[in-house]
Parts: structure tokens; sequence; C-alpha cells
């Protein structure tokens, strides 16, 4: 489901399902598509009671209710679907759950994104090729200096080690 930008929430004007709080929307299905009742709307003291009739899942609901009882199901971006998917793909690799067809193809891209692990530098390991390279640069040999770059160091010292 993808919102407008202005429909999703900003900072000091969002609802607890990451939708404008000062846009209505259906407490229930979160949908935009509401419909003012003024045939519902009744008197209490001075007060006016605003209703709403949402045409999606036809719920009728007052203003306050939404603003305080919002039950709408989280909206995320897109961004933040695929982070939520990869973790969900993840976690159920871990715990050794048959993957469908699409879950394995997402796997697949978390394997060739992610580094294996034994490949990662500590940063204790890096501050050590940082010191070094440091070191090499700022060297003169034979009036010289090296030009190699850091990222092309590290690579180097990692073939070594291997």
């Amino acid at each position: 489901m993808s919102l407008p930008l202005n429909y999703v929430g900003t900072q000091g004007d969002c609802c607890k399902c990451g939708r404008r709080m000062s846009i209505i929307h259906c407490p229930t299905c979160g949908s935009f598509k509401v419909r003012y009742r003024a045939s519902a709307s009744e008197m209490r003291g001075a007060t006016r009671i605003n209703r709403f009739a949402c045409s999606k899942c036809g719920l009728v609901f007052e203003e306050e209710e939404q603003k305080q009882h919002c039950e709408a199901p989280l909206y995320l971006t897109k961004v933040q679907r695929a982070a939520q998917e990869m973790a969900y793909v993840a976690d159920a690799r871990l715990r050794g759950e048959p993957l469908s067809s699409k879950e394995e193809h997402i796997a697949k891209a978390i394997d060739t994104v992610v580094a294996d692990p034994p490949n990662m530098l500590t940063p204790e390991k890096l501050a050590e090729f940082r010191k070094e390279w440091t070191n090499l640069v700022f060297s003169t040999q034979g009036g010289h200096r090296i030009a190699e770059s850091f990222n092309a160091f590290v690579a180097r010292k990692l073939k070594e080690e291997k």
C-alpha cells in the first residue's frame, strides 16, 4: 500500500499507525476515504460530536475515537517493509523453517550483499591496518611517497594473510 507523502505522518502530526493525525482516517482499516455524517451529529452539552463513516469498511466512528483508539495497521514505507521482510527471512533461516521461492530469492540477495563474517574486519584489525598504512604513506622511501589507497592496501593485506 503506497500513500502520497502528504498522508504520511510527520513529527508532531503522527498517529500511532504512522499516518497523519490531522487528516481523518478510519481507526480500523486506516483508509482516508471517510465521509462526514451530518445526520449523526449530536449535541452533548456545548460541544458538537463529529461522526464519520469509512467508505472502505463501513465503520462509523467519532473524531475523538480515531485520535485516541486508532488500531489501523501500521503504515510502512517501501524501505521499511523490505527491511521487515529481510529480518523475517533471516529469522526463518536461523530457525530452520522452510522458505518459499520468494523468500529463497530474498535469502540469496541477503547473502550477496552481506559479507561472510570471517572476512569482516574487527575494529582492532582495522585500526592496525590504518596505522600501518599511515606510516607507509608518510614515510619517504627514496624520496617517493606510496600512492596506494587505503582500500587497496587493506585488500592486499587480507590476501597476504590468507
